[in-house]
C-alpha cells in the first residue's frame, strides 16, 4: 500500500532565523581601535582642559567668585608719597591683612599744598564693623636699621561708614617712610594696645612697640612720607 508523501513546504522569509550580517575579523579589529582611539582621545583633551583650570586659579590668579570691595588706594591719593600694598621690608613686615574690613582712602595735607607737611587729614572708610569685644586701631610703622616699632596712634569709628581724621605729622622726620594701616584687636590684647597709645610720647617705653599679638591687619597698607614743613 503506497503511503500519502506530505508534501513539502518551502520556508518562507518569516520562517527563516533573521541573521545580522558579520563583519570579517579584521574589519571588526579595526573598528574597535578605532572607536578606542576615539574616547581616549576625548579623555586626554578633558583631562588637559581640568589640569589647565587649576593652573590657571594657582599660577594666573583667576578668581570665580564675584570680586568683593577694592582695598587699593588711588595712586594720586597721596600727594608727595606713595602708594603701597607690599610688605615695607622683607623680614619685618607685620603678618599679612586676613580681611579687608577698612580702607584708607586717602591721606592730604590739610593746608591744601602739594605734598605732606606737618598735619595730614586721613580719612578712614569702615567696610565691615568688628566682632563683638574687638576694636579697630590705626597704626603707623616704623622701621629703623636695627627695630621695628608699631605705634597706636589712634581708636578710629567702628560704624560702617567714612570719617576724617586729623593726624599730628610734625614729629616725623622729612623724607622718612612709614606705613599706616589698622589693625582688629581683640579684646584681650586691648589693654596693651592702650599703653602703647598712652606712652606715644616716650621713647624709654619704646619696647611697648610691638605688634599686637592676636591682632590682624584688616586694611590697604599707605607707604606715607613726610616731604615739608
Amino acid at each position: 500500500m503506497a503511503k500519502n508523501k506530505v508534501p513539502e513546504r518551502k520556508l518562507s522569509e518569516e520562517d527563516s532565523p533573521a541573521t545580522a550580517p558579520t563583519l570579517p575579523r579584521r574589519q571588526r579589529v579595526t573598528a574597535w581601535i578605532k572607536d578606542h582611539v576615539i574616547l581616549t582621545t576625548v579623555c586626554t583633551i578633558i583631562s588637559a582642559l581640568i589640569g589647565f583650570l587649576a593652573l590657571g586659579r594657582d599660577v594666573f590668579d583667576i578668581t570665580w567668585s564675584r570680586p568683593g570691595p577694592t582695598t587699593t588706594a588711588p595712586a594720586d591719593a597721596m600727594p608727595g608719597a606713595t602708594v603701597s600694598g607690599q610688605a615695607p621690608d622683607a623680614g619685618t613686615a607685620p603678618p599679612t591683612a586676613v580681611a579687608n574690613r577698612v580702607k584708607i582712602v586717602r591721606v592730604n595735607s590739610v593746608d591744601g599744598e602739594p605734598g605732606l607737611g606737618k598735619t595730614v587729614e586721613v580719612e578712614i572708610e569702615v567696610l565691615q564693623a568688628p566682632s563683638r569685644g574687638h576694636s579697630y586701631w590705626f597704626f603707623s610703622q616704623l622701621t629703623g636699621s636695627d627695630y621695628v616699632n608699631f605705634y597706636a596712634v589712634r581708636r578710629i569709628h567702628e560704624e560702617v561708614g567714612s570719617r576724617r581724621y586729623v593726624q599730628d605729622f610734625s614729629k616725623a622726620p622729612k623724607n622718612y617712610p612709614r606705613y599706616w594701616f589698622v589693625i582688629d584687636v581683640p579684646p584681650n590684647r586691648l589693654s596693651a594696645v592702650l599703653k602703647n597709645h598712652s606712652t606715644l610720647d616716650d621713647t624709654s617705653e619704646d619696647y611697648l612697640r610691638t605688634f599686637p599679638e592676636g591682632g590682624e591687619i584688616t586694611s590697604n597698607r599707605f607707604k606715607v612720607v613726610r616731604t615739608r614743613d
